[in-house]
């Protein structure tokens, strides 16, 4: 299975006036970092915001002479493919993509392809406080000293180990005790057994085990004997 974690960095935050102007993505093919890495610095066709500048570093200097989205379509559609793609905070970015997909005609993507690394870490990590990306790299110890400034490929390195922390996490021990006993009731489904199991022991070799019990074992022994009621041996 091949997957892509993806992430983005753009001229401000609002969705109607801002572009993206840098797109950084990791490979991976079950779980595992290929090494492939995809990244491409956009010229927005504006001027970038000042507190998005804080956050990124990318200046409009930078990135007058780098080619608009349009220009890379095909290739980023090309390069994705079918795969699936690993975005922290889905909601953000992929409304971003599919606003550039549009705007030069292109097929968007459907968030049913996506993972919202966000989502699941607040599912595998209910109890913690914050789950951006530098909570979630200090609590599962990742290096994150590359990030004195966001980038989009970069973010892409860090959320590819904390998508396979997680995985992890959210894989161990799947009939632990995580919950109270109303919650684990909601959550596990046993289905009935159509056919209930049939006692197994035939009368004679009950016959025989009590026999035994009585004569060979006594009274004060650990093993049930008697009656078969006594025995527990039938339901």
């Amino acid at each position: 299975m091949r997957e892509l974690i993806l992430d983005i960095e753009t001229t401000g935050l609002d969705l109607a006036q801002n572009r993206i102007i840098e797109i950084g993505m990791i490979e991976m093919v079950h779980h595992q970092v290929t090494g492939v890495e995809f990244q491409w610095y956009l010229n927005p066709e504006r001027n970038i915001e000042d507190e998005a500048l804080k956050v990124h570093g990318l200046s409009n200097e930078f990135l007058k002479d780098k080619p608009k989205f349009r220009n890379i379509a095909d290739e980023f559609l090309t390069t994705i493919q079918e795969s699936r793609l690993v975005i922290h905070n889905a909601d953000f970015d992929l409304p971003f993509i599919n606003k550039e997909l549009e705007l030069c005609g292109k097929r968007t993507i459907e968030k049913e392809r996506v993972v919202d690394t966000l989502e699941l870490a607040r599912r595998v990590l209910p109890s913690r406080a914050q789950h951006n990306l530098d909570a979630l790299g200090n609590y599962y110890r990742i290096d994150l000293s590359i990030r004195s400034l966001h980038g989009a490929l970069i973010d892409a390195q860090i959320l590819s180990e904390i998508y396979n922390k997680l995985n992890q996490e959210g894989g161990k021990d799947l009939f632990a005790d995580t919950g109270t006993t109303e919650t684990k009731k909601k959550e596990r489904k046993f289905l009935e057994r159509p056919v209930p199991i049939q006692f197994s022991i035939t009368e004679e070799e009950l016959k025989t085990h009590t026999e035994y019990v009585n004569e060979f074992l006594g009274p004060k022994t650990l093993w049930p004997y008697g009656t078969k009621k006594n025995q527990g041996l039938v339901k």
